[in-house]
């Protein structure tokens, strides 16, 4: 795969714990609720 492959088909990277995948309009509420605590920073 090309770097342009995974910018355009992003993976999902799944562990027992984790789960990395792509943003969706229904993470929208959530971001909005982290990215206003100081405290994460």
């Amino acid at each position: 795969m090309k770097l342009q492959d995974y910018v355009q088909n992003k993976p999902v990277l799944e562990t027992e714990q984790l789960i990395l995948r792509p943003l969706r309009k229904e993470d929208v509420t959530d971001l909005k609720e982290w990215l206003g605590d100081s405290s994460i920073y």
